[in-house]
């Protein structure tokens, strides 16, 4: 018989269990600010239910991975997007990065956003949260964890360079000097996730840069359905140097290309 060294076990176990949590441990937060309205509300909430249907059966993504904040607990989220909770949760999100830095963080921000001097802020119940200050608290992650931020709201821009860092992949919903309307991203993005087709190449794997190149083409042809002038102009920073593009190079491409999420067989596609 066999026998395996002490020292062999170990680092066979340690490359295993490197895998699992690269293949399966995914975590999702999304942090959703005031709706405004009543209508806002109802869309915010519809949104946020197909992201989440997305992750689990489309991207595998578990369950108890997924925290929303939005609403009471009593509503089934993890609490409201106040200041102090993104805050508190962005300390966890930075306390697992150096615990499992081979585990890929997922960060959604959406809701309502406007621009302040050196960088902008989401408008939340209570005291907002602004740019430079997501961006010192995130500066706590071990930099060698994935981390992909999503900014789908007006405003998302000036979030992009204050948090740019080797290893993130950051999108945003709009360009510099954009629109500071409601944006069309949050709706097109969760359809982007629920549709295989997003997955261009068609490797069973859905990433970053293919999200964002999905999520804009939705976002056009939406403005082209209601004969509209088109306002936003989403952007990917895909290699960390704080300089977003409409139109990804290689180089953010690849980069953008090694966060992703393995496609299940679970769900139907859209038409």
């Amino acid at each position: 018989m066999t026998r395996i060294a002490p020292r062999t076990t170990f680092l066979l176990a340690t490359a295993i269990g490197s895998f699992l949590a690269t293949a399966a441990d995914e975590r999702v937060w999304i942090f959703t600010g005031l709706p405004g309205d009543e209508e806002h509300h109802a869309d915010f909430e519809k949104t946020l239910g197909s992201l989440k249907t997305g992750f689990t059966q489309r991207l595998g993504v578990s369950p108890e991975n997924i925290a929303v904040y939005y609403g009471p607990k009593s509503a089934g989220y993890a609490g409201e997007a106040t200041r102090e909770n993104i805050l508190a949760a962005v300390k966890e999100i930075a306390a697992m990065t150096k615990q499992s830095p081979s585990i890929a963080h997922w960060i959604i921000f959406m809701g309502h956003a406007n621009g302040i001097r050196g960088g902008a802020q989401v408008n939340l119940p209570g005291a907002d949260l602004n740019s430079m200050d997501l961006a010192v608290a995130l500066a706590e992650c071990n930099e060698a964890a994935p981390l992909t931020f999503i900014f789908t709201h007006t405003a998302s821009a000036p979030f992009l360079r204050p948090l740019a860092a080797p290893g993130r992949v950051i999108i945003t919903a709009t360009a510099p000097g954009g629109m500071e309307n409601e944006t069309e991203f949050p709706a097109s993005l969760a359809e982007s996730i629920n549709d295989r087709k997003s997955d261009a190449n068609k490797d069973g794997k859905l990433d970053a840069n293919e999200i964002f190149l999905a999520t804009r083409e939705r976002v056009l042809k939406r403005y082209q359905a209601e004969n509209l002038i088109v306002r936003e102009s989403a952007l990917l920073d895909g290699d960390g140097d704080g300089r977003g593009t409409q139109r990804p190079a290689e180089i953010d491409a690849s980069s953008a290309a090694k966060h992703f999420f393995t496609l299940t067989t679970e769900g139907k596609d859209l038409e």
